[in-house]
């Protein structure tokens, strides 16, 4: 398993695993090479990017999800809209603000340099991947951010750790209607609910979304940014 030299290395039992199957149980995968953990169930399915920035092709994207429930998606990846034609959208759809993971204002996980150059600053570190969780944290932003991911059959947990003023953003899928609550939000397509329960989070804003779903083709959308108000916030998603 090829690791960044300052990326703690998984348990050796979990490192044999992963190397002899890239299976760490029957609903999750991981995969060393591009440093993605899949889960699936019979009720939804979760993609989870852990890998450093190496590229200039990459996003700050660190330890960002989709969400799928039944093959439906709801939460996803704004994709990549544009290269040379227009920097300043390019930006836009590489931001970690724009991505569904943790972020604060007027600071990148990484530093953006260029349409195509992205300086690493932030460091990935994989404190265990389970039958049925995933917990990893960084420090790109000087205070560490620790991430949590925990797997049951008909929910998804999502702990956050961090000490100062921050944010949460989940890019909704266009074809997701989003009815806000009070500390709840509900995420409806045609055939499926999503109830998102919320702890530690202040303000729940509702903000134009970044999605294409290929290359000059962008997408209308809206994008969920919670504020936190506490040193950790849950997000539990009822399926």
């Amino acid at each position: 398993l090829l690791i960044e030299k300052k990326v703690n290395p998984l348990p050796n039992k979990i490192c044999e695993n992963v190397k002899r199957e890239y299976a760490i149980s029957e609903q999750v995968t991981f995969f060393p090479d591009s440093k993605i953990v899949k889960y699936n169930n019979t009720k939804y399915s979760a993609l989870i990017v852990l890998r450093p920035t190496i590229l200039g092709h990459t996003h700050n994207d660190l330890f960002s999800f989709e969400l799928y429930v039944n093959d439906c998606p709801f939460i996803v990846d704004g994709g990549s809209f544009c290269y040379t034609s227009n920097p300043k959208i390019r930006d836009q759809f590489r931001n970690t603000s724009n991505h569904n993971t943790l972020w604060i204002k007027n600071e990148e996980q990484n530093e953006l340099k260029g349409i195509f150059e992205i300086i690493r600053k932030s460091v990935p570190v994989i404190h265990d991947i389970t039958h049925n969780k995933v917990i990893v944290s960084h420090d790109g932003y000087k205070s560490q951010h620790l991430r949590a991911f925990t797997f049951e059959d008909n929910r998804l947990e999502i702990m956050d750790k961090f000490i100062n003023e921050s944010y949460l953003s989940l890019n909704i899928d266009p074809f997701i209607t989003i009815d806000i609550g009070n500390q709840n939000v509900k995420m409806i397509s045609d055939n499926y609910i999503i109830d998102l329960s919320l702890s530690g989070i202040k303000n729940i804003h509702l903000q134009k979304g970044f999605y294409s779903t290929q290359y000059g083709e962008k997408i209308e959308n809206k994008r969920i940014v919670l504020e936190r108000e506490s040193l950790e916030t849950i997000l539990t998603f009822n399926f």
